[in-house]
């Protein structure tokens, strides 16, 4: 190819100008086929910026979860105050913690050792006059009473009623809670739904309950 451009040039058939222009030409094609290239390079890049995950900012605090006992709040009804507690294993360890700032655990549990809930609770004195009318809507009750002596219980669930007396020491120093466990039958449990939780129902002597009314 150099020797045919040297002929043309000599012989004054073509000037060096020309020739070099001939020779600097670009390649459309070539030119299209990197352009293509490039474009698609560039919508990649965007493609691959729409679909990047939005990071949450580092350091974020999530807000702390309520504590399963933060629902568990006394209740005074004239002189008497009480607390219902212990569906689930840290209200029930809770429940017996608290024990020793009351009068008077109850726990209510089938035969077969389940817990039981939603329970009418009527306690009365010696006399027999009413000191506590409530509905506990779980497992464990516990009352701090006006002064020492004997309590009626009444408890009453899914229509089946137990009656208890408790002798309670009152608010000597280094007095023990007076502890009972009130045991329904199991077809009680089956009447009223599914119990609560299960446990052994250990919280204290079991004292003996009257027939079904």
């Amino acid at each position: 190819m150099k020797t045919i451009s040297s002929l043309l040039i000599t012989l004054g058939l073509v000037s060096l100008p020309a020739l070099a222009q001939v020779h600097s030409t670009p390649q459309p094609a070539a030119e299209a086929g990197s352009s293509g290239a490039s474009s698609a390079s560039g919508s990649g890049d965007a493609s691959s910026g729409a679909s990047s995950p939005v990071l949450a900012e580092p350091g974020a605090a999530l807000p702390p979860e309520p504590s399963p006992t933060a629902r568990l709040k006394p209740v005074t009804q004239d002189d008497v105050t009480y607390l219902c507690g212990g569906v689930g294993e840290e209200e029930s360890r809770f429940m017996k913690a608290q024990a020793r700032d009351y009068d008077l655990m109850l726990t209510f549990a089938t035969r077969s050792g389940a817990y039981l809930a939603d329970v009418d609770v009527d306690i009365s004195d010696a006399r027999g006059n009413n000191v506590l009318q409530l509905a506990c809507d779980s497992p464990i009750l516990l009352v701090d009473l006006p002064k020492g002596g004997t309590y009626k219980v009444r408890a009453e669930a899914a229509g089946y009623t137990l009656n208890k007396t408790v002798r309670v020491a009152g608010s000597a120093p280094q007095s023990r809670v007076a502890s009972s466990i009130l045991s329904w039958p199991q077809q009680v449990a089956e009447a009223g739904g599914p119990p609560t939780s299960t446990g052994s129902g250990s919280g204290g002597e079991a004292a003996a309950g009257s027939g079904a009314r």
